[in-house]
């Protein structure tokens, strides 16, 4: 994996976490700023719906957000729910 600069390396990662771990998922995030292993950390969706960040210099993230956003409800059957790809 190639620096994004800095020495830093910067990760695109796709979640599922039951909402009962959701509060614990975070922790474990929080606890990585703490510790210093991370620098920062960005929610761009939240069930398919882009995370609208309100601070200026976070509207890359936002564009990110809705790109991924629109591409994970193509990939969703609107009758059904059912992601496309899955065995039914």
């Amino acid at each position: 994996m190639v620096d994004s600069g800095n020495n830093h390396k910067s990760i695109v990662l796709m979640v599922h976490v039951e909402s009962k771990n959701y509060d614990r998922f975070l922790s474990l995030i929080e606890n990585g700023l703490e510790d210093r292993i991370l620098n920062a950390f960005y929610f761009l969706t939240v069930n398919g719906s882009p995370v609208d960040h309100r601070a200026e210099h976070l509207e890359p993230e936002n564009r990110l957000g809705r790109a991924i956003s629109a591409i994970q409800t193509a990939d969703v059957d609107p009758q059904t729910g059912v992601e496309y790809g899955e065995l039914t």
